[in-house]
């Protein structure tokens, strides 16, 4: 199997859903803050008392001091003070993700009421569709540095190997695309994934960092990371460092 040069871009989907959850906060945010009390707080430690002053005004720097029966004033002040910066540090991500997908990928979120891409989607990257635009016949003639996940797909599909024998005496069960595999449960799994599209590959060894693994336990291996986010291309590196622990 010839892998690709450039591995695909998979912090798109990641940074849509990042930036729609940092717009939805921006407006909470914006919200929360009308609502808090007129002014902020300053608080001042004076030995091991400590004492909150309510500024209204500018004239007044100093503020109004606030007894400890009116504590939750000095935490609406204090929580008012925290959004507002926080208010900043938002906006300032907001702008930088914007600009990023911008650059490499499709910014479907650039307002409030945009969706974020199916979870079953990787958003392509401008690095990739600058392949899948081009003319069939120009695209016969190019290796791209970054596949399709069709393309992946294809590839990772025409490995060829050989699986674990079956002895005499174990039954006959079938799929729909005519393997042979171990039990009736297993047919549904592999014609499940058939309806749907999605490749996978049985009882096929496994070798991760130099290391190969018994297929039997782990009978199904799919390129799709929502089938089998251990062994597909797109396995968080947390998953394969505990795998190869065991």
């Amino acid at each position: 199997m010839n892998y690709e040069k450039l591995s695909p871009n998979l912090t798109l989907e990641m940074l849509e859903k990042r930036l729609l959850e940092l717009m939805m906060l921006l407006e909470k945010a914006k919200r929360s803050v009308k609502t808090r009390p007129q002014g902020h707080l300053r608080i001042s430690q004076k030995g091991n008392s400590i004492e909150y002053y309510h500024i209204t005004s500018s004239e007044e720097p100093l503020g109004k001091y606030i007894p400890l029966n009116q504590e939750n004033l000095a935490r609406q002040l204090a929580q008012k003070d925290y959004e507002k910066k926080a208010l900043k540090l938002i906006e300032e991500e907001i702008k930088a993700i914007q600009r990023y997908l911008k650059l490499v990928g499709q910014n479907k979120n650039d307002n409030r009421k945009s969706t974020v891409t199916s979870s079953n989607h990787t958003s392509l990257s401008k690095l990739a569709e600058l392949y899948t635009k081009m003319n069939p016949a120009r695209q016969t003639l190019i290796t791209p540095f970054t596949l399709t996940d069709a393309q992946y797909a294809e590839q990772w599909q025409s490995v060829t190997w050989t699986g674990h024998p079956f002895s005499e005496e174990t039954p006959v069960y079938t799929t729909a695309r005519g393997e042979r595999v171990r039990s009736k449960s297993e047919v549904l799994i592999a014609d499940a994934l058939s309806r749907h599209n999605i490749p996978y590959r049985y009882e096929y060894p496994l070798q991760v960092h130099k290391k190969r693994f018994d297929a039997r336990n782990h009978n199904y291996t799919g390129q799709n990371q929502n089938i089998s986010d251990k062994y597909s291309r797109q396995t968080p590196p947390l998953c394969r460092k505990r795998y190869l622990s065991r």
